[in-house]
């Protein structure tokens, strides 16, 4: 989102398949969204909560 401090980026829910749950996937889907969102600029990349 944009603000008047620059472009912020933000994850609220990260939703893994049940069959999937325990193997790290939400951790690997939120470092990557993290990291695409740096590279788009965004100042304060934040992930709030995600656990696996």
């Amino acid at each position: 989102m944009s603000l008047p401090s620059g472009w912020r980026a933000r994850i609220d829910d990260v939703v893994v398949d049940s069959g999937a749950r325990g193997q790290g996937v939400a951790g690997l889907l939120t470092e990557e969204a993290l990291r695409i969102a740096r590279e788009a600029g965004a100042r304060t990349p934040h992930a709030g909560g995600i656990s696996d």
